[in-house]
């Protein structure tokens, strides 16, 4: 069985949040594979930067881990993904290399724009701990 790290970013700009349409047609937030040994949070925080063209600030106090099995080439892969909730200053961002599209939505209709329930699930928990903070 293979094994995959990632880090996710729920990415927000003024109370709405970043998300991005894959190539495969679905919406979720901004992923990408990183080392197992790399240090996740700083490897995000590059990842923004680089990819999506703006200064992540991350909100301290929240990690959210997803993992998920999936088919590739017959084989059963394991996918872990570690979820961090960043703040940008500006909505001005790249759309990374294998997505099509992006858009900027407040939580209700993030809720029904995404495509899979465990990042739905992600969500509710970053909205309701920015509600409690």
């Amino acid at each position: 069985m293979g094994q995959l790290f990632a880090v996710g970013l729920v990415i927000m700009h003024d109370q709405k949040f970043l998300l991005l349409e894959s190539e495969t047609g679905y919406w979720a937030f901004f992923k990408e594979l990183v080392e197992r040994s790399a240090d996740r949070k700083e490897r995000a925080r590059d990842i923004v930067k680089e990819d999506l063209g703006v200064v992540p600030f991350f909100v301290k106090g929240f990690e959210e881990k997803e993992e998920y099995f999936f088919k590739e080439h017959g084989e059963t892969v394991h996918k872990e993904v570690v979820y961090y909730l960043v703040e940008v200053s500006s909505k001005d961002v790249n759309v990374p290399v294998g997505y099509l599209d992006n858009k900027w939505l407040g939580y209700v209709d993030a809720m029904r724009r995404l495509s899979f329930k465990r990042t739905k699930e992600v969500l509710e928990k970053a909205h309701e701990f920015l509600l409690n903070r």
